[in-house]
């Protein structure tokens, strides 16, 4: 049962670090200011979530139902990202507006 559960978390960590790489990619890649941000906001909020699952099966796994204690720093990153992005693109909307 152990190496079952190592194998559903190493899919759910590979599986996060595909998504935030193509979101890097991305963010180099695309021509619009906009287009930047969008595309490291879909994908991280897919690879951080797919990480935070990882976490919870894991420490599920371990014996800790009270797991909330080990992926608090998790879920704290994981809103702090959201709300970080959408302050950075509202910061852009106000700088092209002064332009």
């Amino acid at each position: 049962m152990q190496f079952v559960m190592e194998i559903i978390v190493s899919v759910f960590l590979v599986f996060g670090a595909f998504f935030m790489l193509v979101g890097s990619i991305g963010m180099v890649r695309l021509p619009d200011l906009f287009m930047r941000l969008h595309a490291p906001t879909k994908s991280s909020t897919l690879g951080l979530g797919s990480f935070l699952i990882a976490s919870m099966i894991f420490f599920a796994f371990q014996g800790r139902f009270g797991f909330v204690r080990a992926t608090d720093y998790t879920f704290s990153f994981y809103y702090r990202t959201g709300f970080s992005k959408f302050n950075c693109s509202s910061c852009a909307t106000f700088t092209f507006a002064l332009a």
